[in-house]
């Protein structure tokens, strides 16, 4: 199933693809879909997901960004709930830059940000699916920034699982990110 939202004031995107049997991007410059940032959710098994041409195992109940212009394919496509959104719908200005698309989720310290969920953080993850599916079938002419908010509340999820998972407590780590993001 996939849920798309298009802002009518700017090209503003978000796409909710999941259960889908197929689900792979291909990097290509006259392609719309290679200018999106993706957040996976394997809620299946392990399984490996091949991001340009490398595989990784993808492990359950996990969590990736994948950055705009990688491609990617996944070895069961159905077991992934997939995020997609482009610079216009979320990445401007006033953004936090922890949370930004230059925050820690998509150039954190690993190319390749596997993020494991704990059970706690799976049902919050569920309760945010339905809200999101809730969200692309209303008719609100509000429904986009509601859109938004919902996935700057799963940035923020991710970001401070991330940070515990990759960073600790260490500031010095938190520092050094910021000197490399900027």
């Amino acid at each position: 199933m996939e849920y798309t939202f298009k802002n009518k004031q700017d090209t503003g995107l978000i796409i909710l693809k999941l259960n889908e049997e197929k689900l792979e991007r291909y990097f290509s410059e006259t392609k719309d879909d290679s200018s999106l940032y993706s957040i996976a959710w394997n809620r299946g098994n392990k399984q490996i997901v091949t991001i340009d041409e490398i595989a990784y195992e993808f492990g359950a109940c996990s969590v990736l960004p994948i950055m705009m212009s990688q491609s990617f394919r996944f070895q069961h496509p159905s077991d992934i709930v997939l995020w997609q959104f482009n610079q216009e719908f979320y990445c401007i200005a006033n953004h936090d830059a922890e949370v930004g698309c230059v925050g820690f989720v998509f150039y954190g310290p690993s190319p390749t940000m596997f993020v494991k969920l704990e059970d706690e953080h799976t049902g919050t993850m569920n309760r945010l699916l339905a809200v999101f599916e809730e969200e692309f079938l209303s008719n609100e002419d509000i429904k986009g920034e509601m859109l938004r908010m919902l996935l700057v509340r799963l940035i923020i999820q991710i970001t401070r699982l991330a940070k515990k998972q990759y960073l600790g407590t260490e500031a010095a780590y938190e520092d050094k990110f910021n000197i490399i993001r900027q």
